[in-house]
């Protein structure tokens, strides 16, 4: 297993919070960027933005808030922590689950719409990333219908119940970001030939692949430490949820 579910446990709280508190951060810095964008600009649409990133900030805030409470409830209760912090019965596990989904999936609609909108929202464009969300939904359900329906103090997220769908997930998602991400890039380069010798471009296409890259080795670390049957790949799954956005406001920012 390479670390222990309670060092995982508590390195997952160290990062979260790490990343958590850039994307804090981030967020105020994006509200500032909003307000004067709307100066110049009244009609500019980026209450959308807004709107996706403030509840994004509340399930990064109660999915940090579980942790924390698991953590003291696993390693300072009278519990078992290995029995614990492996239990996919556990109803906080359930909950910090049902927020990692919901983060993902907010950020990949957010993105799949920005594709949409750089390809002059032409709906052909974005239908490969719609069925890459279609897949992970199905597989999302499919994984928590499994958890649900576990027998109590089933302890392992490794056996070929859950494998499969987990797999998939995280492939999808890895799918459908470094698709529209390439994409977008792709498009913003094609269209503005012109405007590239003056740099404008550039923070924007620094912002795509920046994000992109960061999101995308996120997930290919967590499907690693997960394939490996690591407990690592619990720190990798809490590091996640503040980190998509946190790829979300450096975008939103970038554009």
């Amino acid at each position: 297993m390479g670390i222990s579910i309670t060092k995982a446990e508590v390195l997952a709280l160290f990062l979260e919070a790490l990343v958590y508190g850039m994307f804090f951060s981030l967020y105020f810095l994006l509200l500032v960027v909003i307000a004067q964008d709307k100066r110049e600009r009244p009609r500019s649409g980026h209450d959308l933005i807004l709107w996706v990133a403030s509840v994004m900030l509340v399930f990064a805030t109660a999915h940090l808030i579980i942790d924390v409470a698991r953590a003291f409830a696993g390693l300072t209760g009278e519990v078992d922590p290995e029995e614990f912090f492996h239990s996919v019965t556990n109803g906080s596990f359930l909950a910090k689950t049902v927020l990692w989904m919901g983060q993902t999936v907010l950020g990949d609609c957010i993105l799949i719409w920005r594709c949409y909108v750089v390809f002059s929202r032409k709906i052909l464009y974005v239908l490969p990333m719609i069925a890459g969300s279609i897949l992970y939904l199905c597989a999302a359900s499919a994984l928590l219908y499994d958890f649900t329906h576990s027998d109590p103090g089933s302890t392992s997220v490794f056996t070929g119940q859950y494998r499969t769908w987990i797999v998939l997930y995280f492939s999808a998602t890895m799918y459908i970001n470094v698709l529209a991400s390439g994409a977008m890039a792709w498009q913003i380069v094609r269209k503005t030939r012109p405007m590239r010798r003056t740099g404008a471009v550039m923070p924007v296409l620094v912002a795509i692949v920046d994000t992109a890259a960061l999101y995308t080795a996120g997930y290919l670390g967590l499907l690693i430490s997960f394939l490996s049957n690591s407990d690592g790949q619990f720190a990798a799954v809490d590091v996640t949820v503040p980190l998509i956005v946190r790829c979300f406001s450096h975008h939103a920012g970038g554009f």
